[in-house]
């Protein structure tokens, strides 16, 4: 017995360990930043995390490896890490033997740093997250299975593991997990299952993410029932909860799917940039809209109405075009981002119940028409009927606030009526900060530039 147990372990740190020092290698092999800024560049994650401990422990553990370029090492740095544990820190090959950590940051010292490539490693654990923070765990009370699911919108990859959680640092994220055998992974990236160390557990590698902001990083992962369809070279899955599986008709889900990815690419004159996209429910409502070629549904939706259920899927979709192109340096700016999904949401919704109803109509009256999948018809020059026919009022609409899920709420009151300075300040700093915003979605931005001044002209300020 102690010589399986010491065998598994002796499996399971070659594993680890071969996968982090090959990500190591290759991280060497990135070109160093000419740019003279004394913060990280060209961050990388290689991240391991156990997620099969016994469910009385409320823990999960992990490794993290990051690599990142510097090009002055003067000042201190700091990994951001809330409410954690550090188990061993590692910078440059040589083990900390008594790391500085106040249950938020990590400190780097300058000395153990270096100009350009240097590598950290973190060992460490993490209960799982409440209040909506950091890597959640639920138990269906159906059928007791557990599920695991990151939250928490901005700012909340330090709640997960180590990182530099700032929205002006990007950076690729490899991840290879431990999980029971029957759980399902959904994150950014596609997936190898490894081979079983054993009959309870399987490993999960995950390629490297595209370069984004480290709060864009999703984990998702359960026993889920899973469907799949394929459209136009396009993987498209759909998972749901095994105890809520009776409810879900595929077809209605993955339709609107389709139709949504016919619009954008018309409209935004871009081709989809992933290569799937998942559909999936869980318990409660999280703000992932902006997670690369994942749509995250709440269990509620599945009973909300049809014409609910689509345009949600419509906004969720499109945040897949805009957070490749649109940087946001303040959390501020987050309302202009989400607006501007809500308003090219609208312009597909409506545009796909015309074709819907035209659909219909050519049926026989005792027919009943299934979701429209033929999207010959679809028009994107057309604007949402009712008052919001331009961006511009659609924006004045909006209550700017720090957080998505203020935003998708479309609160909305007197004040945020009216044109301001204040608004007028943060769309011209979001412009700047874009400057390659691909052409409609330069155009509707300078164009509600443009009626934000001649408005405040005509009011004299």
């Amino acid at each position: 017995m102690n010589g399986g147990v010491m065998n598994k372990g002796f499996v399971l740190n070659l594993f680890f360990l071969l996968i982090l020092s090959f990500a190591v290698h290759a991280a060497d092999q990135t070109p160093q930043t000419q740019n003279a800024t004394p913060w990280p560049q060209n961050v990388s994650y290689h991240l391991s995390l156990q997620l099969d401990k016994p469910a009385q422990e409320n823990l999960y553990s992990g490794t993290v490896v990051i690599s990142f370029d510097l090009a002055s090492n003067n000042r201190d740095l700091f990994l951001d890490f809330n409410s954690g544990t550090v188990v061993a820190l590692t910078i440059n090959d040589k083990p900390v033997t008594q790391p500085v950590y106040d249950s938020n940051t990590i400190t780097l010292p300058a000395r153990s740093l270096v100009t350009g490539t240097n590598h950290v490693s973190v060992m460490f654990s993490h209960t799982y997250g409440i209040n909506n923070l950091g890597l959640l765990r639920y138990q269906d009370l159906k059928d007791s299975k557990t599920y695991v699911y990151t939250a928490g919108g901005s700012e909340f990859a330090r709640y997960v593991f180590p990182c530099f959680d700032q929205s002006d640092i990007t950076s690729s994220l490899n991840l290879v997990l431990q999980t029971p055998a029957d759980w399902r992974v959904i994150t950014q990236g596609k997936a190898d299952v490894v081979s079983l160390p054993n009959k309870t557990n399987r490993f999960w590698a995950f390629r490297s993410s595209q370069p984004a902001v480290v709060s864009s990083f999703v984990l998702i992962a359960g026993p889920f029932e899973q469907w799949q369809k394929d459209h136009n070279q396009l993987s498209m899955r759909l998972f749901v909860r095994a105890s809520l599986a009776d409810k879900i008709k595929p077809v209605e889900w993955f339709s609107p799917i389709k139709l949504g990815m016919a619009f954008y690419q018309n409209y935004f004159k871009t081709p989809y940039p992933h290569n799937k996209i998942d559909q999936v429910f869980l318990p409660e409502q999280v703000s992932q809209e902006g997670h690369s070629a994942l749509l995250v549904m709440s269990d509620a939706s599945l009973s909300s109405q049809r014409r609910v259920q689509v345009r949600s899927l419509l906004n969720k979709m499109a945040h897949q075009w805009l957070a490749p192109n649109i940087t946001t340096a303040s959390t501020r700016d987050l309302w202009l981002v989400d607006g501007y999904a809500q308003y090219s949401a609208g312009l597909a919704a409506d545009q796909i119940d015309r074709l819907a109803s035209q659909q219909a109509q050519a049926l026989p009256t005792n027919a009943r028409p299934e979701p429209p999948v033929n999207t010959t018809g679809l028009d994107t020059t057309l604007t949402p009927q009712g008052d919001d026919t331009n961006f511009y009022s659609y924006l004045k609409t909006l209550t700017p606030t720090a957080t998505r899920e203020s935003v998708s709420t479309l609160a909305s009151n007197t004040a945020a009526t009216t044109c301001s300075q204040e608004r007028l300040e943060q769309l011209d700093r979001f412009i700047t900060n874009n400057p390659r915003l691909p052409g409609v979605m330069k155009t509707h931005f300078l164009s509600a530039k443009q009626q934000y001044e001649l408005c405040l002209n005509k009011r004299g300020e």
